[in-house]
């Protein structure tokens, strides 16, 4: 997920696009792993929230590229609009 973030950020990519929209679904996938509720939109959405309002998140979705937590939030939000 991380590798495919970062590509995408660093490609300019708009998370409401094809490449958000895979991300984002990728991510939920992963996190149904360990938690059955991120299937739930409004979950997903609350969790990807978070990736921008607490700085330990966003220090490591960031930590090798800043504006991969934004992206990754974006892209989940866009998911089920």
């Amino acid at each position: 997920i991380q590798e495919k973030l970062e590509s995408a950020v660093r490609a300019g990519a708009d998370p409401a696009g094809e490449a958000g929209r895979a991300l984002a679904l990728l991510h939920r996938k992963w996190c149904a792993f360990g938690w059955e509720g991120a299937a739930e939109p409004r979950n997903h959405a609350a969790l990807a929230a978070m990736y921008t309002e607490d700085s330990r998140f966003t220090a490591y979705y960031d930590k090798d590229l800043p504006g991969c937590a934004a992206f990754l939030r974006a892209a989940v939000e866009a998911l089920d609009t």
